[in-house]
């Protein structure tokens, strides 16, 4: 899921994954979006806003610039809204 260059000295995940890595799913906290059929690569741009100027991924669910999903405090959350991380943990 990760590589070589997104861990740390130890061989370690980056936060804020390093925090549940026995029991974490980066699956479960990402945003749904179109993919690029030439690279595979999720297309993040051009991305709707709602009525708060949140983003949104293509099933209507708030994410932020890294397309993650949060809820309406900044807080990442997974697929079942349940808090995962607080945002003051993330910044």
């Amino acid at each position: 899921m990760f590589s070589s260059e997104e861990l740390d000295e130890r061989g370690e995940l980056p936060p804020p994954f390093n925090l549940e890595r026995y029991n974490f799913n980066g699956h479960d906290v990402r945003g749904y979006f179109d993919r690029d059929p030439k690279t595979g690569e999720e297309i993040m741009k051009n991305l709707k806003r709602d009525k708060q100027g949140f983003l949104l991924d293509k099933l209507g669910r708030r994410v932020n610039e890294h397309g993650y999903l949060i809820d309406m405090y900044g807080n990442l959350t997974d697929k079942r809204i349940r808090t995962k991380l607080h945002k003051h943990i993330m910044e």
